[in-house]
């Protein structure tokens, strides 16, 4: 039958094959009333080798000489199966030789042309296997095909979706165990590969051992020494417990495809274990967050304009988890095509291209891995393959899709071109991207890794197209796209000669003229002044203080403090406090320490321009916290330390403007360490170093919730809503109650640090080990990350829509508060921030660090 084409995509859990006669008719081939073959393959005790689920049923009985994914193992010489080792290419050829079989049955005799499929990525190493194993089980010397150029045959001449020449497809494959992301463009002659990543650790394997963790942590408290059998067995009775919990997790994730939750039956522990949807979207975020940046950042690399591209195809089992679309849709704005039956697509693709014409090269990678550039590596043009395709057999209307907005500024690392608007100077440096530095599976531990190895197949039947529109968070705007030269850090205001700054443009840098080293630097809320600390070479001194004019560079105002700086929200006044007794220096262990005694702590209120003390706040001990009021009007102060017996350590609420006493607020507990107020003044939310949190009403002057073991620091939103406090450090996490009873509305545990709430009250962030997550107030779920790590806190702009950070490279970096997708590095050192402030109207952004330079960007959109 040499005009029948055979295409085969031999995949991680899954082979799938079609063949397609002469007159342009396609079917999968079945097996065992399944398109889908399971990969796997049993080394019998008589030397045969089965596959298939005939490999699955025998695993029962002897898990040892099973191996579920042989294509995760595509780089090791052989593979132990009981007592005898195996190449892979003899267990790949055991599964195409099943497909052979299949397809000579079908067909009357063996097929003319065969192609196979491969992940873009694989160098000639790994594709050698595929050929091999082909030719060894009688198959005719395969064309090789890379996956998403495969799945782009399928969108064009199978679905009949119009791709002109010059235009783009993006091709997000998630199949059972690797993740790969290809733009591929249409030529005269065919596709083109403009950009791929991915990574050979990402698939449904994993979102397989989300399910199995979720089962572990239940049956961790209430069967521990099943889990442990489970976990790591012991005999074959273990193993084969263990291989049934894989198959049953990998059935329940696609069961979470269609409904609400899904039951996992232990045997070992003889219960069910029920997860829902919700649960499992919750652990697979982090996972799904890896594949979605990666996308974002091969599709800038690619360089493709926006309205050329023609579409975003998902293929690959995994797809069907409904959150893929969703993540997709949120960060880039545009629908995704998703297949019914994803995992037909590739070898549907594969038997609608010419495989006499195919020209494939070599991937830049010679290992065969994929290419994942470090940050600061040049750009560089991946190989191309092209592929010619067949024409559609019946052609869409010869109409071009309208022009869709353009994706998301993409966290790529390549240095991208020059945009046309606004003029620069020559020599201006190229701003970089924001570029995600993802997590090797760090949500897997070691047992679950091991576990990974034991998952089969899916089994799905259906073969319609949908089109998914998820309601999500719209990507951020084309401006982020093309890349404007900054210009050059210098000590002089600059701005175009004609219409407004770039956005994201450097306006000025001012260096201070601090005597000494500083310890910090921070800005007034409203950008107009920046206060630096010194570092006292006595331990027992005060520090100095410079109040400098941000926009200028002057200095304007010094003065002593034992406590920093703290601005008024309009920056007119600044308060320090100031220890009034005696100072000596000891030493301990060898090491001088200050030592103060026999005075105590006033606070003083400086007009921020003229330095004139407007008050001093006496009464305090060890160091006071300060905190204004939003109007400014008025400011509390509280002791550090607490004395007398009870402790207290009361709160007191000045008038700001001359220092007068307005209400002494009993606080009754140890010393504090951190206070708030809301947006109108009329709610402040204190914390006590004993794990004391009080939310007072200002206004009656007094407490109305007292919150045992809570601890500091703590924050209040905006609309006085919603307190968050620390737990216990013991725990970590944080919690969030509700104003003013107090009421506990969640306690988060894994989250990390809590990292403040959005100016609309509508949202908070929280920081773990530097990855920011967003989640909404009101449902307390995420909808979006931060996409790439970031060292301190987080900025909001004052209309909520942009978020301010300093990334992992000491660099800071602008987001977009609704998609978290990062948008820019801004120009300056790394390494030096302390501060981070957007000005009152949003237009501007200022930092400030221990650099004593303040760097200015326009960041208006």
């Amino acid at each position: 039958m040499a005009d029948l084409h055979l295409g085969i995509d031999y995949g991680t859990s899954n082979t799938v094959a079609v063949l397609r006669w002469p007159d342009g008719r396609s079917r999968p081939l079945l097996f065992d009333s399944s398109p889908l073959l399971p990969s796997a393959v049993f080394a019998a005790a008589d030397g045969r080798l089965l596959v298939g689920r005939d490999a699955e049923r025998a695993a029962r009985a002897d898990p040892a000489r099973f191996e579920p994914n042989p294509k995760r193992r595509i780089d090791e010489l052989d593979v132990l199966l009981g007592d005898r080792a195996h190449t892979l290419t003899e267990l790949v050829a055991a599964v195409l030789d099943r497909v052979a079989a299949e397809a000579r049955r079908i067909a009357g005799g063996p097929a003319g042309q065969v192609t196979l499929t491969h992940p873009v990525a694989w160098g000639p190493a790994r594709r050698r296997v595929l050929t091999d194993a082909a030719q060894r089980v009688g198959l005719p010397m395969p064309a090789l095909l890379a996956e998403p150029v495969a799945a782009a045959a399928y969108f064009t001449t199978v679905l009949g979706n119009r791709v002109a020449v010059g235009q783009s497809v993006v091709v997000y494959d998630l199949g059972a165990g690797t993740f790969d992301v290809s733009v591929v463009q249409r030529t005269a002659d065919g596709f083109e590969t403009l950009a791929y990543r991915g990574f050979d650790d990402i698939g449904g394997l994993d979102l397989d051992a989300l399910v199995v963790a979720h089962v572990g942590a239940r049956l961790a408290g209430s069967a521990p020494q099943e889990w442990r059998t489970l976990d790591d067995p012991a005999d074959a009775d273990g193993g084969r417990h263990r291989l049934q919990l894989w198959q049953d997790a990998r059935e329940a994730r696609e069961i979470l495809t269609r409904e609400s939750s899904a039951t996992v039956y232990v045997a070992a522990a003889r219960r069910d274990v029920i997860i829902t949807r919700h649960e499992f979207e919750q652990a697979a975020t982090d996972v799904l967050h890896r594949t979605v940046q990666t996308t974002l950042a091969t599709v800038r690399e690619a360089r493709v304009r926006p309205d050329s591209v023609a579409g975003w195809f998902l293929v690959g089992g995994a797809t069907r988890t409904p959150l893929v679309a969703t993540m997709l849709h949120r960060a880039t704005g545009q629908p995704a095509t998703v297949i019914e039956e994803p995992q037909l697509v590739v070898a549907d693709g594969a038997v609608h291209t010419n495989p006499a014409t195919l020209h494939i090269q070599p991937p830049p990678d010679p290992t065969g891995h994929p290419h994942q550039p470090p940050a600061t590596e040049p750009a560089t043009t991946p190989d191309t393959t092209t592929i010619p395709v067949d024409p559609p057999e019946h052609p869409a209307p010869d109409t071009a899709p309208a022009p869709r907005p353009d994706e998301t500024a993409s966290p790529a690392r390549a240095e991208p071109a020059p945009a046309a608007a606004g003029p620069a100077p020559a020599a201006a440096p190229t701003r970089r991207a924001v570029m995600p530095q993802p997590d090797a599976r760090s949500m897997l531990n070691t047992a679950e890794q091991r576990a990974a190895e034991a998952k089969p197949p899916t089994r799905r039947r259906r073969t319609r197209t949908l089109v998914i529109a998820a309601i999500g968070i719209v990507g951020v705007v084309a401006t982020a796209i093309g890349v404007i030269p900054t210009l050059t850090d210098h000590d002089q205001s600059n701005s175009s000669s004609s219409g407004p700054p770039a956005f994201g443009g450097a306006l000025s840098s001012r260096t201070l003229g601090h005597d000494h080293d500083i310890e910090s630097a921070h800005l007034s809320p409203d950008g107009r002044w920046v206060a630096t600390i010194d570092k006292p070479a006595n331990p027992a001194a005060a520090q100095t203080a410079v109040i400098w004019n941000a926009a200028t560079g002057a200095s304007t105002v010094t003065f002593e403090t034992d406590s920093g700086a703290t601005f008024s929200p309009d920056g007119t006044i600044v308060a320090s406090a100031t220890f009034t007794g005696k100072r000596e220096v000891a030493t301990a262990g060898g090491t001088p320490m200050g030592v103060l005694s026999g005075g105590g702590v006033t606070v003083e209120l400086r007009d921020t321009a003229t330095g004139k003390v407007l008050a001093s706040l006496a009464g305090h001990e060890g160091s006071a916290y300060v905190a204004f009021s939003p109007d400014g009007k008025t400011v509390a102060t509280a002791s550090t330390l607490a004395s007398g017996d009870p402790f207290d350590a009361p709160v007191r609420i000045w008038d700001a403007t001359n220092g007068t006493l307005l209400a002494t607020l009993a606080n009754r507990s140890d010393g504090i360490q951190s206070m708030a107020f809301s947006g109108d003044g009329k709610v402040l939310v204190s914390a006590a170093a004993g794990g004391v949190v009080k939310i007072w009403d200002v206004p009656a002057r007094k407490a109305v919730a007292t919150l045992d073991n809570a601890w500091f620091p703590v924050w209040i939103s905006a609309d006085g809503s919603t307190v968050a406090n620390r737990r216990p450090s013991s725990e970590g996490g944080f919690e969030l109650r509700g104003v003013p009873d107090g009421r506990l509305l969640t306690s988060v545990g894994n989250a990390g640090t809590f990292a403040g709430f959005s100016p609309d009250s509508k949202t908070y962030a929280t920081n773990s080990a530097g990855t920011v997550q967003l989640y909404d107030l009101a449902t307390r779920k995420m909808r979006a990350a931060l996409t790439v790590p970031i060292q301190g806190d987080v900025v909001f702009g004052p209309d909520g829509k942009l978020i301010a950070a300093v990334d992992k490279d000491g660099v800071p970096a602008l987001f977009d508060a609704a998609s978290g997708q990062g948008l820019m590095e801004l120009s300056g050192p790394s390494g030096t921030y302390t501060d981070l402030v957007f000005s009152p109207d949003g237009r501007l952004l200022l930092a400030t660090g221990t650099d004593k330079t303040v760097r200015t960007w326009y960041v208006s959109r």
